[in-house]
């Protein structure tokens, strides 16, 4: 399918096709009615296709390809020119978004800042620099966006947009999953997303973002109970032990906030470290344990062989522990002998593409100072969140960021979000800037 779309047959059809859809998009963009709608649209649509989704024709144009050592300048070409269309059309959207909306990323949470710019100082180190350079300025240009969005939207109406569009990506992953081979993975169901972890995990935060809405929602409950079945079906089928511990975590989160939200500041700050340390003792007990507990649920105690390759990744940190190998810098299976992560595997010979570990794939990329800015940041962040949760009336805007924390959290332990275009990074820029700004 994407080698039929450069084929210059098809390219002299779709070229004259594309400028008149231009042309109307662009028409349409000068009503004032119509504008809101296709602002919504196109909100709905970034952040749905910033969640991971992997098919045509998002896959061509998500800007995780700039990453992609080997990707064809024809295909960049095709993405920007879909980034200037849109912007072209949705100007009034846009507008503002350089200097304003760098400006925020840089400056309103100065750790985060300080963490986008090593992202690009990094390619002075790295073995490829140019790779780094682009995939760096890519993370910039992606939380550049994210910060707009924390700009124009409340967090109310960013909770709510997130809520849909993982209600979107549960039905879309069904219908792909049902109709095509391409949405199942030997593990489970993956949907239109990349692993059955990111739509297990997605559908955990769907299902705890939708009790929420149906608790101070009530005219919404019955909607809202529809979509907590149907999403709780999707991720059984997705079959991610991961996801199971995310989801009841997050419904644990969900009745503590209730609770902390009715504290003053103090102990609400109190009460949510209180249990982020029940949490972290939790998660050690289970680590202890957990050859026997995934035993037990059926799965392999090696997490898949995850755990015969990550004393492997901890020797390689070592060598380079305080600035890393770079962004995009140190999984590059293509250089063969010369890869940083050469001879890393299982015990049956699978190569990893990534470390399968967030925290670990940060400190390999940005090393221990990149570590250190990130962990600053994201502990300040979940300062202004009990803040936040304190000061506002109750609702999914208010327990998001938390929800969000949970996820984040649990789906690094055993896979890579923090450095990646997925929704790791996107909504983290957009919750960081907009507790600042509130």
């Amino acid at each position: 399918m994407k080698e039929l779309l450069f084929e210059p047959i098809v390219l002299c059809v779709l070229l004259p096709l594309g400028i008149v859809c231009l042309l109307l998009a662009f028409q349409m963009a000068t009503n004032k009615k119509i504008v809101p709608i296709l602002e919504g649209l196109f909100l709905h649509t970034y952040l749905y296709m910033m969640n991971g989704v992997g098919v045509p024709p998002f896959a061509l144009v998500n800007p995780r390809s700039f990453g992609d050592y080997d990707r064809e300048i024809s295909r960049m070409v095709l993405a920007l020119t879909v980034y200037i269309c849109v912007i072209v059309v949705l100007k009034s959207w846009f507008s503002k978004i350089f200097p304003n909306s760098l400006l925020l990323l840089l400056t309103k949470d100065p750790f985060l800042g300080l963490f986008c710019i090593y992202l690009m100082l990094s390619m002075f180190w790295s073995e490829t620099p140019l790779l780094t350079f682009r995939t760096s300025l890519t993370f910039l240009g992606v939380g550049v966006v994210s910060a707009h969005i924390a700009r124009k939207y409340s967090m109310d109406e960013i909770a709510k947009i997130i809520r849909r569009t993982c209600s979107i990506i549960m039905v879309t992953s069904v219908l792909y999953a049902l109709g095509s081979s391409s949405g199942r993975h030997e593990k489970g169901w993956k949907g239109v997303l990349g692993h059955p972890i990111y739509l297990g995990n997605l559908m955990a935060l769907n299902i705890a973002m939708w009790t929420v809405n149906a608790i101070y929602n009530p005219q919404q409950r019955p909607l809202s109970l529809v979509i907590i079945v149907f999403s709780l079906l999707t991720m059984q089928m997705a079959d991610s032990s991961g996801a199971f511990l995310s989801w009841v975590t997050c419904m644990g989160m969900v009745v503590m906030l209730r609770f902390t939200k009715h504290l003053p500041p103090k102990l609400a700050f109190s009460s949510v470290f209180i249990s982020m340390i029940v949490l972290i003792c939790f998660f050690l007990v289970f680590k202890y344990n957990e050859a026997a507990i995934y035993t037990a649920m059926g799965k392999e105690p090696t997490l898949s062989g995850r755990t015969d390759f990550w004393p492997l990744m901890i020797e390689r940190m070592k060598l380079r522990p305080w600035f890393g190998y770079g962004v995009n810098g140190f999984w590059q299976h293509w250089r063969g002998g010369e890869n940083p992560a050469h001879g890393i595997a299982t015990v049956w010979g699978w190569i990893p593409p990534h470390g399968h570990h967030g925290w670990y794939d940060l400190i390999l990329q940005l090393g221990l100072v990149g570590l250190i800015l990130f962990v600053i940041s994201f502990i300040n962040t979940a300062f202004q969140a009990t803040l936040y949760l304190t000061r506002v009336k109750p609702g999914e805007g208010s327990f998001f960021p938390f929800l969000f924390y949970t996820i984040l959290i649990m789906i690094n332990m055993t896979d890579s979000n923090l450095l990646n275009f997925n929704f790791g990074w996107v909504y983290y820029i957009i919750l960081s800037i907009r507790l600042r700004l509130k």
